[in-house]
């Protein structure tokens, strides 16, 4: 997929949460909660592959759901798991081979930092993951599967509402690295995919 489909795709989402930026300037007076004990994130993206990979030249990939539970460990450190879930219709077989559709699921461990805060609402975050990912096909009646090992590496804003619930904005990247046989001339091309995904989402803190 062309970067300046993924940059449109980026700015559609990024129009989606414009209502964020109305929300700075209407800061509320009553001081929020710090001392929080978790949070939990839910999200949907658009994921968008790049790269020399079959999944960016042979995929349509759409609709992308992610669900973050996180642990406050310090003020500024979190601990956490992560879960991703997207679709991909194959728009070229002769990059893919026999498969109509993938069902693609991540599942990671997590730890993020928070580079930036201001008065306890807004707060800039910066991740990383390591763990797993299921990539599942269907062709026709058939169904299989590859899966592999997975590093994500995340950035977010977050604008806090109250001290229950707030709004985010997210930036996934995924770097697969699949267990797939293949001849050595094509094995980075089928065993490495990158995808990046934008988020738009939702964030609710416990105590």
């Amino acid at each position: 997929m062309g970067i300046l489909l993924i940059f449109k795709r980026i700015a559609l989402i990024s129009m989606l949460f414009l209502p964020l930026s109305l929300l700075f300037g209407q800061e509320e007076q009553k001081e929020l909660e710090w001392d929080i004990l978790g949070e939990l994130s839910i999200a949907y993206g658009i994921p968008s592959s790049y790269g020399d990979n079959f999944l960016a030249e042979g995929y349509d990939l759409r609709n992308a759901t992610n669900i973050t539970a996180n642990v406050l460990e310090s003020p500024k450190w979190l601990i956490g798991g992560q879960w991703s879930f997207f679709k991909g219709d194959v728009v070229d077989i002769s990059k893919v081979g026999g498969i109509d559709n993938s069902r693609i699921t991540h599942l990671y461990v997590t730890g993020s930092y928070s580079i930036l805060e201001h008065k306890k609402r807004i707060t800039l975050r910066t991740g990383l993951g390591i763990g797993y990912a299921l990539y599942r096909h269907e062709k026709d009646a058939a169904k299989f599967r590859d899966d592999g090992f997975s590093i994500l590496a995340k950035i977010d804003l977050c604008y806090r509402i109250s001290n229950s619930f707030g709004v985010f904005l997210k930036l996934d990247h995924y770097m697969d690295l699949l267990s797939i046989d293949a001849a050595p001339e094509i094995e980075n091309f089928l065993k490495r995919t990158q995808t990046l995904v934008p988020f738009v989402g939702i964030r609710l803190y416990t105590f």
